[in-house]
């Protein structure tokens, strides 16, 4: 397989569209389309690379390999995005206020990272 095509094979799977299908619907191609970038057959063209970019969070130079690691970080899979919808839905207006309040409290945070527990 191309590079390109390993490429957009890693970023469709991080992505989380296990199948061709899904991401050919999320993107508005064909699913033979999609086969034929991973396989190398073609490649896509700048708009369609733009979109794949955009639909799974990375550069466009990382998809192209002038660019080492996808550095843009991974948003949610579609999925994921509905079920958060879904459950965000389900929620008392307080505590979606709450919610919100701690996401942007968080998100405006320079860099989260967890802390490994000490073994007691």
């Amino acid at each position: 397989m191309p590079e390109m095509g390993r490429r957009l094979l890693a970023a469709r799977l991080r992505a989380g569209y296990r199948t061709q299908g899904a991401f050919a619907n999320a993107l508005g191609v064909s699913r033979g389309l999609v086969g034929q970038w991973e396989t190398g057959a073609k490649h896509p063209g700048r708009n369609n690379l733009a979109n794949i970019a955009k639909l799974c969070g990375i550069s466009m130079e990382y998809l192209q390999g002038t660019q080492a690691d996808m550095t843009r970080s991974l948003v949610v899979s579609v999925e994921q995005e509905a079920q958060l919808i879904l459950l965000f839905r389900r929620m008392t207006p307080v505590a979606r206020e709450n919610l919100l309040k701690l996401l942007s409290e968080w998100g405006d945070r320079p860099h989260v990272t967890e802390k490994k527990r000490q073994p007691a």
